[in-house]
Parts: structure tokens; C-alpha cells; sequence
């Protein structure tokens, strides 16, 4: 950190939009940072997986902590930098070890495991919807489904 800026005013000033292979819209990357809006029960399975399953955890992202974000509209200052870190749909952003850094262009699969997509706290409605997805797909014979990928010749 540079003179008196504080830790987010550092991540706003590298922040810029993540390329990512799949996944929402809205992911932002600043440095060796992910920053991911996203619900209070994502945020919480990071934090528990890094205290009650530390073999499954060294396979995923080193999880950092989270932030709050602003609601559209609630900047000083229209356009400004801090501006990006705003949801429509989520509060907070769970903030991970950007895995990409240091490459200069990684080749990026993003696969979904299990044929279950949903919680029980999901509405009926969209525990339909993602059970349709799942029966469409590999994810509900196979239990795995390839969502995306970024590939880049050598």
C-alpha cells in the first residue's frame, strides 16, 4: 500500500473487469484479487470450507475476505472508479486469490460438479428451472458440465 490510502481505495485504483470463462456478470479482478459479488451463503462456504475441510480448501481459491458494495446510484461522483464496485442484485462480494495471476494469458475451463444446482433456500421456481437445466445437460447423468472456457494457442 502507497502513502495513507486505505486497502480498498488500493483495490479501486488497479480494479478492472474480469474476462471470466463462465459464470455471472459482474466479477471484477484487481491485481492479485477476484472480486465476486455474490450471496451471504457463498461468502460463508468459503470462510467454512477454510476451517472444516482444509483438504478440499487447498483446491479452491485462498478466500480473502469480503466486501460491502454499493447500490447503483449511491456514488459522489457518477462514473468514478468506485463506481464499478456496485451490484443491483448482491450486498457484499466475496473477495478470492485471483488463481490467473502472473500468467500472461491462461487457458480458463469452468466446469459445474453435481447434478443438484440449487440450495433449499432457493424459490420453487427456480429450483424447477435449474433441475430442467441439469436434466438437459451432463450435469444430471454425469454429475459434471463443462460451462465455459478461454483457450489460448502457445
Amino acid at each position: 500500500m502507497s502513502g495513507t490510502a486505505t486497502p480498498r481505495e488500493e483495490i479501486l485504483r488497479h480494479l478492472d473487469r474480469h474476462d471470466q470463462a463462465a459464470g455471472h456478470a459482474g466479477v471484477m479482478r484487481s491485481g492479485s484479487l477476484i472480486i465476486k459479488p455474490c450471496t451471504q451463503a457463498e461468502i460463508e462456504f468459503y470462510a467454512l470450507a477454510n476451517q472444516t475441510q482444509p483438504l478440499f480448501a487447498q483446491w479452491m481459491p485462498t478466500y480473502m475476505g469480503q466486501l460491502t458494495l454499493d447500490k447503483p446510484g449511491d456514488q459522489q461522483q457518477e462514473g468514478s472508479v468506485s463506481a464499478i464496485l456496485e451490484s443491483e442484485r448482491f450486498e457484499q462480494a466475496v473477495v478470492l486469490e485471483n488463481i490467473e495471476w502472473g500468467f500472461k494469458r491462461p487457458s480458463v475451463l469452468d466446469i459445474k460438479l453435481g447434478k443438484i444446482l440449487t440450495d433449499e433456500f432457493v424459490s420453487e421456481e427456480k429450483r424447477i428451472r435449474l433441475e430442467k437445466v441439469s436434466m438437459s445437460t451432463t450435469s444430471w447423468e454425469n454429475h459434471i458440465r463443462l460451462t465455459g472456457m478461454r483457450v489460448y494457442p502457445h
